[in-house]
């Protein structure tokens, strides 16, 4: 089975880490989750437990690295004024119901 490869364990580790994390994340915390992946026989929601659990996973983010949330929260407030123009202009004025 793939998912005892200890080659997977890392693989599937450090995407996880790549993006709940950040762009570099520490080998530590790589580690610690693939360990935790083989050690479940591949379970992912044991894998993101020990992900979000290890200790080098609240240490802050070096300088210029965004997190996930930061990034999700950083394109939800940026919109531009052209698309909020536009959606104002399509909008369906009182009284003009379907017929």
């Amino acid at each position: 089975m793939k998912a005892r490869h200890p080659s997977t364990a890392r693989f599937v580790s450090r995407k996880l880490a790549i993006y709940f994390y950040g762009d570099q994340p520490p080998e530590a915390l790589i580690a610690r989750t693939a360990a935790a992946f083989s050690a479940s026989d591949g379970d992912i929601a044991r894998t993101l437990h020990a992900l979000f659990t290890a200790p080098e996973f609240s240490q802050p983010l070096p300088p210029g690295e965004h997190s996930v949330l930061e990034g999700t929260i950083e394109g939800t407030t940026r919109v531009p004024s052209t698309s909020l123009a536009s959606m104002s202009s399509k909008r369906p004025t009182t009284g003009s119901a379907p017929g």
